[in-house]
């Protein structure tokens, strides 16, 4: 055995006595406090809600025992859980620890999430929902719940939450292959501000080849929607398109909320079938029921196609005053009351002929006050695919000099080449753009995502962050990506303004088919390490 020095043994106690203190900073020595933990309560609270990033938070809280009783509140105000094993293990913590639950307001849970979930793997959603309905006892302050698994949870789900959680006022639910419950506890909250019901799709062959028969939803969800939540500002229903399963919501055009602000529709039957129509019937039409919703901030359409919904949006020049955000095909944002209004649009239509570039550049243009834009293609039946995708990417971006943010999914085959969307940047003089993220399908002979990285914002050094997704597969919306490798980049600056370093996170799948993560910071100075794929075993995984 080792002999230990004097001053060693002082540092030993210290830290003993260090941990073994009670997490009030009162009973701890004065002279055992850091700085930051001498300052106020209040302002290290204040600190807190300042931080943007929850790691920096969690980082902030690992500093003592006392920093962390402090900041506890922060850590586990807003929950995610984005895959089956962070269902499991935090819930199962939360149920042991009440004083920690009672601090979540908002809880989203992902189990079987698809983009983070291998194709071969499945968890029994039973169990999760098992841990949900014991730990939700112990969340008095909850005001926001989703449940985003492969179908509805249990039933007894909702009435152990509505009778828990007297502050849920944001509710919502994916919803998968098994009939609706006219009887479900789902359909008895009221005065809800938000509320979302959304197909789920897993994977291709769950969408049928033709047209799927229209379901009617239970006369009680109408119920509760239209007479108990006069305030809601949030409403979301249906999947995207195509969508396995398609709802009759004719009834929502009866729906009065003079405080809506947010309206997705997937795809959905809002109207008879042509054959169906019978004239002498008068019901509100979707054109009423938008103009009398001028609080509306944000659209999101997800038309497939078909006489169940409006082939197109013909308003009044005063309809939709406040409208901001579109997402829908191109076809409706051509009929847009306002398009000077719009900041931000997401084209939900593909993009698969440069034929369509003029069209689509003249309605941007129109945009005058554009700055977010989500677009996605696939030009792999072009005969000059990269000519064509670079031209493209220089219209897009002369047509929106304002952009600041861009969104781009591409399923070319073979995979997009990053360095035209560098390149394309470059000729636009785009130096509004500060962040984008970049969506293609992976290739064998793609460079290291990190060199990528390095390249794009060495060549646009205006850009703030950016996030490269090579997804594995291509899919038929840009939602329910399964993607291989990710990588987030946020740029640092030195003195004088010029980029200096990048703080990276990446996450993906290795050539063993395991999953790793790693965040670190690198200097733009440094070449890039050999290899941006860590081995699993020398890197702890969080998304296994």
């Amino acid at each position: 055995m080792g002999v230990f020095s004097p001053s060693r043994s002082r540092s030993i106690l210290r830290v003993k006595a260090f941990f073994l203190t009670k997490a009030s900073p009162g009973r701890r020595s004065s002279k055992l406090l850091t700085p930051i933990e001498r300052l106020p309560p209040d302002v290290i609270q204040e600190m807190a809600r300042r931080i943007p990033l929850l790691r920096d938070i969690l980082s902030m809280s690992l500093t003592s025992r006392s920093m962390h009783s402090l900041l506890v509140s922060h850590l586990y105000r807003n929950v995610d859980l984005k895959t089956s094993r962070q269902c499991k293990v935090v819930l199962g913590m939360l149920l042991k620890h009440p004083d920690i639950a009672r601090h979540v307001t908002k809880l989203i849970v992902h189990p079987n999430n698809i983009e983070w979930t291998a194709i071969d793997v499945s968890l029994n959603e039973s169990g999760v929902v098992d841990l949900l309905i014991r730990a939700v006892r112990y969340m008095p302050s909850l005001h926001t719940f989703f449940w985003d698994g492969v179908e509805m949870p249990d039933d007894h789900l909702w009435l152990v939450l509505r009778n828990s959680c007297p502050l849920l006022k944001n509710i919502g639910t994916t919803v998968g292959t098994r009939r609706l419950d006219p009887a479900s506890n789902l359909y008895d909250f009221s005065d809800l501000t938000a509320f979302s019901f959304i197909v789920k799709t897993l994977s291709l062959p769950w969408v049928p080849d033709t047209l799927p028969d229209i379901e009617k939803i239970p006369k009680r969800f109408w119920e509760m929607i239209i007479e108990r939540c006069p305030h809601l500002e949030r409403f979301a229903i249906g999947g995207a398109a195509p969508s396995p399963r398609l709802f009759d919501i004719r009834h929502i055009t009866h729906g009065r909320w003079p405080h809506l602000r947010c309206l997705t529709l997937g795809d959905l039957s809002i109207q008879p079938r042509k054959r169906q129509r019978v004239s002498w019937i008068k019901e509100p039409t979707f054109t009423d029921f938008l103009l009398a919703h001028p609080s509306l901030h944000k659209l999101n359409l997800q038309y497939a196609g078909g006489d169940h919904f409006p082939t197109n949006l013909v308003l009044p020049p005063m309809a939709l005053p406040h409208l901001e955000a579109f997402t829908g095909p191109l076809k409706y944002v051509a009929t847009l009351p306002n398009p000077s209004l719009i900041k931000n649009l997401s084209l939900s239509s593909l993009l698969y002929s440069t034929s369509s570039i003029p069209y689509l550049c003249s309605i941007l243009e129109s945009l005058t006050s554009l700055s977010s834009l989500s677009i996605w293609f696939d030009l792999s039946f072009n005969t000059k695919i990269d000519r064509d995708q670079g031209c493209l990417l220089r219209n897009l971006l002369s047509s929106c000099p304002q952009l600041s943010h861009l969104d781009l999914t591409c399923f070319t085959h073979p995979s997009f080449d990053i360095k035209l969307f560098s390149q394309a940047i470059q000729d636009t003089e785009s130096t509004h753009l500060q962040s984008i993220i970049l969506t293609k399908m992976h290739s064998p002979e793609d460079e290291k995502m990190l060199t990528t990285a390095t390249q794009i914002i060495r060549e646009n050094p205006h850009l703030r962050k950016f996030t490269l997704r090579y997804s594995q597969e291509s899919w038929q919306s840009t939602k329910g990506i399964r993607p291989r490798q990710v990588g987030e980049y946020e740029v640092g600056f030195d003195e004088k303004g010029n980029p200096s370093t990048l703080m990276v996170y990446e996450w993906g799948v290795n050539s063993f088919s395991a999953r790793y993560t790693q965040r670190y910071t690198h200097e733009l100075g440094e070449r890039p390490l050999s290899s941006s794929v860590p081995s699993s075993r020398n890197r702890y995984s969080a998304h296994s």
